[in-house]
């Protein structure tokens, strides 16, 4: 299922429910938005339409015959409580939403199932393996003694959630799952972008290498990747560095090179440019040493970046990332975010030198490439704005308009969260610039 446009039609779908007053419908859609934003594995994002769910759920006055408010307040309930244990430091609300729900829906069946896996995921959250096997066993029971439950799809999940989690609670020493389970609890969360779901277990990182199966690169990867999505840059970039030895070791130059990218990126995100810049000359040389051709290109364009955003100097930029271009033609299998993120950044070194023809192709591409990457909202707002930039600079009033009209549209797609504190600064300056 495509959950990133369902999430948009949910979006819109609540919008209107909330304009013609169907609260349980609204309440229901703000749920699923939810779900569906969890499934895109934006589990931060996911949150708050939970919670808006649980306001509009709360709203329904209790002696209000036309709304089933306590159904309606659990389905809430039982969506936050989920969406808070994939984030750390949320375990006490969380356990507070539990409580409340217990209350909300007595003692059926069905809530005690649901109370018994939600607690359950709230104690493998807090790392308290035992007790979480013993309120995943707990829900099982209720299932097995009232087999009724299941009827209901969202129980038969929360019960399939629970057998699973049950396993990955075999508890070893000191009360944590054995070493092979926790290797595989980081490549399920790796994999579903879980990042806070990885560093759970960063502190045992030494202790699982020691596993045979473990002492692949990858494991150190996950950890590395969590770092630098969380925003900790130094400790991703010790981590890669450490990773560039390794597939040294071993060969894996393209990999080698990729790592080295990517440590250069940990220092842009500090603030080192000098630091940068040596980390991106060596993956450079190295992907032209060895024919690595889509490192020599992401190399480039970093250097690019640098001497565009950092030292402003335009000539040097342009160069660089001309030859990104040029050696791009030479990658095989890539997608098309190299491309784009090329085009770009060469673009903006072409309108901020006043070389509007040169831009305009490349403009022209940037959009091609926007709508054939599924319309994903920030790629088009930051495309669009571009756009919209170079048809005032050329003066073309009407296809200004145009542009900017269909930015507009695209912004309100974006989802709330740091894309959308992003393209709404880029939105001012298109607007100013259009006024």
């Amino acid at each position: 299922m495509d959950w990133k446009n369902a999430a948009l039609w949910f979006e819109n779908a609540r919008d209107v429910s909330k304009e013609q007053g169907f609260v349980t419908m609204e309440c229901n859609l703000c749920s699923m938005l939810g779900s569906a934003i969890w499934q895109t594995v934006r589990c931060s994002e996911a949150v708050e339409p939970h919670r808006r769910a649980l306001r509009v759920a709360q709203s329904v006055r209790e002696d209000d015959a036309s709304h089933d408010r306590a159904s309606l307040e659990q389905a809430a309930l039982r969506g936050l409580v989920e969406a808070l244990c994939q984030r750390d430091g949320h375990c006490e609300e969380a356990e507070a939403l539990v409580t409340r729900l217990r209350e909300v829906g007595g003692n059926t069946a069905d809530c005690q199932l649901w109370n018994h896996y939600l607690r359950g995921v709230v104690q493998m959250q807090r790392q308290n393996f035992q007790a979480a096997a013993e309120a995943f066993r707990a829900a099982v029971a209720v299932a097995e003694k009232h087999p009724a439950v299941l009827q209901d799809p969202n129980s038969a999940g929360a019960l399939k959630s629970a057998k699973v989690n049950l396993k990955h609670c075999g508890v070893g020493a000191g009360g944590a799952p054995p070493r092979s389970t926790i290797v595989r609890m980081v490549e399920k969360a790796r994999v579903s972008r879980d990042w806070a779901g990885v560093l759970r277990w960063e502190s045992r990182l030494e202790d699982l290498l020691t596993l045979s199966e473990a002492g692949h690169p990858t494991l150190i990867e996950s950890f590395a990747v969590a770092n630098l999505n969380q925003g900790h840059f130094a400790k991703a970039a010790s981590l890669f560095q450490r990773l560039v030895q390794l597939l040294g070791k071993l060969e894996c130059f393209a990999e080698q090179g990729a790592d080295m990218c990517l440590v250069g990126e940990c220092f842009v995100r500090l603030d080192d440019a000098q630091g940068a810049g040596t980390w991106y000359q060596k993956a450079r040389k190295l992907g032209e040493k060895h024919g690595c051709y889509a490192v020599e290109c992401s190399a480039s364009l970093g250097l690019g970046r640098i001497e565009f955003y950092i030292h402003n100097r335009m000539p040097e930029a342009e160069e660089l990332l001309r030859h990104a271009l040029s050696v791009l033609d030479f990658v095989e299998g890539q997608d098309e975010t190299l491309e784009r993120d090329i085009k770009h950044e060469l673009a903006k070194v072409l309108l901020q030198t006043d070389r509007y023809e040169e831009a305009g192709p490349l403009i022209q591409r940037l959009c091609e490439l926007a709508e054939r990457a599924g319309a994903d909202p920030f790629n088009m707002v930051v495309t669009l704005q571009l756009a919209v930039r170079f048809q005032v600079r050329m003066g073309d009033v009407e296809q200004a308009a145009k542009e900017m009209q269909a930015l507009e549209d695209a912004f309100t797609r974006v989802p709330e969260g740091v894309q959308k504190a992003s393209c709404k600064l880029l939105l001012e300056r298109a607007r100013s610039r259009f006024q």
